[in-house]
């Protein structure tokens, strides 16, 4: 296999894992586990809330989501519709997710819907992607 076949056999290996990546957050989202959601980061990772809070570190995006996971988000269930992967680097990707939410509010079941950017590193011991920044906002429909 010459070089560039290599380079894009390893770059569709690397999109596979970082779809399931994707698809372990959207399960441990519609698990309710925010320690199995916050364990997809890196240890330093930057996380933008649909609030707009920015949230430092695993422990934190892991302690925030177990919040609301069992709060206002309890039973809800979130879906990856799409998601789009371009690489920087070999090292570095950038995924965007279109993600919709539906969760119970007051008297019944609300839909939302957000876009989210993630930038993703490839870690080396064990070798495996990992998020360090993300950063969600909300699909406003006029």
């Amino acid at each position: 296999m010459d070089a560039i076949n290599s380079t894009r056999a390893q770059q569709a290996k690397d999109e596979a894992n970082i779809r399931h990546v994707v698809a372990q957050m959207e399960a441990h989202w519609n698990d309710g586990d925010g320690h199995a959601f916050a364990d997809l980061f890196t240890a330093d990772a930057h996380f933008v809330t649909i609030a707009g809070q920015h949230v430092n570190g695993r422990k934190a995006i892991a302690e925030g989501h177990q919040q609301i996971f069992d709060t206002i988000y309890k039973n809800s269930q979130n879906t990856a519709m799409s998601t789009g992967v371009r690489f920087v680097r070999a090292d570095v990707a950038l995924a965007y997710v279109h993600w919709h939410l539906r969760f119970w509010q007051e008297n019944g079941w609300s839909d939302r819907q957000a876009m989210s950017t993630l930038v993703l590193v490839k870690q080396t011991e064990p070798v495996e992607w990992q998020i360090t920044s993300f950063h969600n906002t909300p699909i406003v429909t006029p």
